[in-house]
């Protein structure tokens, strides 16, 4: 699955790339995990660059996850001066054998989302797992 395709067409540019991570929120007992995530939106042929790079804040929810972890800050970092996380993302497949263990991986099962987060300012990962994925806006 490609995440940005359960974006709908307010934004026709929104990416995960280069976006801004605010806060998660996780409820374990009711397994729903939410991404509160400031989304690159604008136009990358654009020439002004405040239309190019415009932003827009979204609520990404995982629900019935599997499993939700964050590593801890590479401490070579500067991870305490920050106004949200840098992240990236993409499937946990393309991490195999790098960041988690591959017997994990091998129980994942195969229709779940499973979904990396790179921390850009921590050089470190998230990861979630889950059976469905909704997007929205926020208001």
């Amino acid at each position: 699955m490609i995440l940005e395709s359960i974006l709908d067409n307010q934004y026709p540019y929104a990416t995960f790339h280069d976006s801004i991570l605010y806060n998660i929120d996780v409820d374990y007992k009711d397994r729903v995990a939410k991404f509160k995530i400031d989304m690159l939106v604008g136009d990358p042929s654009e020439k002004d660059i405040d239309k190019r790079e415009a932003y827009a804040i979204g609520i990404l929810t995982f629900i019935n996850f599997i499993f939700c972890t964050i590593d801890p800050p590479d401490p070579s970092y500067n991870f305490i001066d920050t106004e949200g996380l840098w992240i990236d993302e993409g499937p946990i497949t393309n991490l195999k054998g790098k960041s988690l263990p591959n017997d994990l991986l091998e129980k994942i099962p195969a229709d779940a989302i499973a979904r990396y987060f790179f921390i850009a300012d921590w050089n470190s990962f998230i990861y979630v797992v889950s059976e469905s994925v909704e997007f929205s806006w926020a208001k």
